[in-house]
């Protein structure tokens, strides 16, 4: 169970379902889950979430999207904590046990370990899929320019 949710989390748990959601192999109960998740947010934080993360799901339009859902979602009204937090643990949950929505989240995943004394600057980071950085850095650390094809393909 979700101890807290805090405004990051609230943010990759909508991106996450939004691109699982849009994926044509996942379970129709996932997605009924991240729908009902998704119905909960506009209801708390405004119908702009609700577009925001629509295009979250469409790759052309998913930095537009991050864009609008963090300037939508700025704080966590204290009475809503529990009906979030519930509602990221559901969809946490389906998404664990959809054997296929656990396949497109990893095609997007990023780790990152860093210990970095100056700045960190990542941009233009497309199509990621099981991008893995640790490191530790006595200065700046910029990944910039990383574009990653499909997972099939020799080579990537």
């Amino acid at each position: 169970m979700i101890e807290a949710i805090d405004i990051p989390l609230l943010l990759k748990a909508v991106e996450a379902g939004a691109i699982v959601a849009a994926s044509a192999t996942v379970e129709e109960a996932t997605k009924d889950i991240y729908n009902k998740f998704k119905t909960t947010l506009a209801g708390i934080f405004g119908r702009s979430v609700g577009r925001a993360a629509d295009k979250i799901g469409n790759e052309a339009t998913r930095e537009e999207g991050r864009a609008e859902l963090a300037a939508a979602i700025t704080t966590i009204p204290n009475e809503d904590t529990f009906e979030l937090q519930e509602s990221v643990q559901a969809l946490l949950s389906a998404l664990k046990a959809d054997p296929n929505a656990q396949a497109a989240v990893q095609r997007a995943q990023i780790d990152l370990d860093l210990d970095v004394a100056g700045n960190v600057l990542l941009t233009n980071i497309k199509n990621a899929q099981d991008i893995g950085v640790k490191a530790k850095v006595g200065g700046d650390f910029t990944l910039s320019d990383l574009t990653m094809g499909n997972r099939d393909k020799p080579g990537n």
